[in-house]
């Protein structure tokens, strides 16, 4: 993200509200990251709403309303693996819009893909966990919703891709060293903008989605009991 002074303060520094604190607690709040994308440099810019970095975060009945890059889960050292639980919940972007290392409960929460920004037409991606190689557990969405707004196109959104943090490319990918995304959907209601052929895409070093015998490290998406017309069930 750009500043007027053409500084960068980088995606998480972007973020409208910041907690590094354990034991967070948050009730019937909205967070919120207005900034237009361009403003002062191209359209693929973060603009992070709420940054989770503090361990045991509980958040219900919260909003957490951006564009890319909206919610972030990540301590703030590559050692630590914070853990958070959402309930109740409504969170709204449109490009790798719940992102980070940590680990992450969204539990009867409302999870909406818009196309307000990039357009009907626009493919684009919900999830983007960098989930460390030796961690089990990244991010689980259960009695959850999964809708659209903003005219989204049918089949048009990916549940996720591995973010392989740090890694600049393929041949910089190292298997069991490098991150390796962890999401579970299941028991939730998946809407038509969701690809249903092709849920997952390719990581954003370029590995392609695989879920066994695979050149690289396999892909941990997983999806169980959905319902709805982008479930795979």
């Amino acid at each position: 993200m750009g500043t007027s002074s053409n500084a960068t303060v980088g995606t998480v520094r972007s973020a409208t509200a910041m907690v590094r604190a354990s034991n967070f607690n948050a009730r019937n709040l909205t967070f919120k990251n207005s900034y237009v994308e361009g403003t002062f440099a191209d359209n693929n810019q973060s603009a992070v709403a709420l940054a989770v970095r503090g361990d045991k975060a509980i958040l219900e009945n919260v909003s957490v309303i951006g564009n890319q890059d909206t919610l972030y889960l990540g301590a703030t050292n590559n050692t630590t693996v914070i853990r958070a639980y959402f309930k109740n919940s409504f969170i709204q972007g449109d490009t790798d819009f719940i992102f980070g290392a940590g680990t992450a409960v969204f539990h009867g929460c409302t999870i909406q893909y818009t196309a307000a920004r990039l357009g009907a037409r626009a493919t684009s991606y919900v999830f983007a966990p960098s989930t460390a190689p030796d961690n089990p557990h990244g991010f689980l969405a259960i009695n959850s919703t999964f809708n659209a707004t903003g005219n989204a196109s049918n089949n048009s959104t990916h549940l996720g891709r591995a973010w392989d943090q740090g890694v600049s490319g393929t041949s910089a990918y190292i298997n069991g060293s490098s991150p390796n995304g962890q999401v579970v959907i299941r028991d939730s209601s998946l809407g038509a903008h969701i690809r249903l052929a092709d849920p997952w895409g390719p990581s954003t070093a370029g590995r392609p989605y695989c879920s066994s015998k695979c050149a690289y490290s396999a892909n941990r998406f997983f999806e169980y009991n959905n319902t709805g017309a982008g479930s795979g069930n």
